[in-house]
């Protein structure tokens, strides 16, 4: 593995922890001053995936192009193909090889952090930089 994917993989999980305390802190913020905890994890989630979109575009594969429109479309769909990844994942663990709950649920996390990382980098970020 060369030292640019390991770079970018770093800033990847930076980014991915970063993104999850502030879609957190929004939930939980919006569910303290009363508002729905739907609404909240809707607005908190929103939050946390458009840091994740600003901050991979612009940290961590440095992006500086306009296609903003584009690489926004293909990273809600890199998105949502790597979640129905994991969401199978997660299923099938369970309910074929019954495995516990909470250990499927980490293996559906290195599934979709790695799906999404190839997609980001293949498909929305594509870079001439690596």
């Amino acid at each position: 593995m060369n030292n640019l994917i390991v770079h970018q993989f770093s800033r990847f999980i930076i980014t991915g922890i970063v993104n999850t305390v502030i879609g957190l802190f929004i939930i939980y913020t919006f569910m303290i001053i009363g508002l729905d905890y739907i609404i909240s994890n809707v607005l908190g989630y929103i939050m946390g995936i458009s840091v994740s979109f600003y901050l991979n575009r612009m940290w961590t594969f440095d992006i500086r192009s306009n296609n903003w429109g584009r690489d926004l479309l293909r990273f809600i769909f890199v998105i949502f193909v790597s979640y129905l990844i994991n969401l199978s994942l997660v299923i099938i663990l369970v309910e074929i090889y019954s495995t516990h709950t909470y250990l499927a649920q980490i293996a559906g996390i290195f599934v979709y952090s790695t799906v999404s990382f190839v997609g980001m980098k293949k498909y929305v970020f594509v870079s001439t930089k690596g």
